[in-house]
């Protein structure tokens, strides 16, 4: 049964609860394109005089969801939102947490035992809109680091819906990456130009390097 989930709803929490196994091209379709459909959340959010975070519901130190990742039933794709402590002034520059979001090994083909890779991180501002994205360095992430060629596929095709505190929040973070993704794409080949030029034993101590939790950055005007 097709399911009504047009941008002309009051509703798209409610509407989106409902689709959580709906292919995500289905619902480009009712809104004519993602960018679309991140406009509708934001004209949603601004009627209902929520944002993002009054959704998440994540205090500093926390994480969303609180013991699990969100993922897809194939297995491919993962995220989560947290917020730094207050005393991570760092991290806490934006004000708004930021997401997380993996590729699994299955998705890249990779035999048992490698780990995740991590695609891109997401932040908030304090007003709970998009501050920009960031790529973390690989001790942050403890990942299977990837040429940005074959993150790009993955931005492509990120979908992960399953056990979702909110299906508003899946859809509008596959909506992001298929939206910015040049932007994305371009601060991931500046991490490999950055990281390239670098010997590999500079590389190395670069990677563990606690002071150093984030390779590059880009931020929204």
């Amino acid at each position: 049964m097709r399911r009504d989930i047009s941008a002309a709803t009051t509703d798209l929490e409610a509407h989106f609860a409902t689709c959580s196994t709906l292919p995500l091209q289905a619902i480009w379709q009712r809104f004519g394109a993602p960018q679309n459909c991140l406009v509708a959340i934001a004209d949603y959010l601004a009627e209902q005089e929520k944002t993002l975070l009054d959704i998440l519901d994540c205090g500093a130190g926390e994480r969303q969801p609180e013991t699990f990742d969100v993922c897809d039933p194939r297995g491919y794709f993962q995220w989560f939102y947290h917020r730094h402590d207050e005393s991570d002034q760092a991290e806490n520059k934006s004000g708004g947490g930021h997401f997380h979001l993996f590729a699994t090994p299955k998705f890249f083909a990779d035999p048992l035992g490698v780990h995740h890779s991590h695609l891109i991180a997401i932040e908030l501002d304090s007003y709970g809109d998009l501050g920009g994205f960031f790529v973390p360095n690989i001790w942050v992430t403890d990942e299977a680091p990837k040429p940005s060629e074959l993150l790009k596929s993955a931005c492509q095709k990120f979908d992960a819906r399953q056990d979702s505190p909110s299906q508003l929040i899946s859809i509008w973070l596959a909506a992001l990456t298929r939206t910015f993704l040049g932007d994305i794409v371009n601060l991931l080949e500046q991490r490999d130009r950055f990281l390239s030029a670098m010997p590999r034993q500079a590389r190395k101590a670069y990677f563990a390097d606690p002071s150093i939790s984030r390779i590059c950055e880009w931020k929204l005007d």
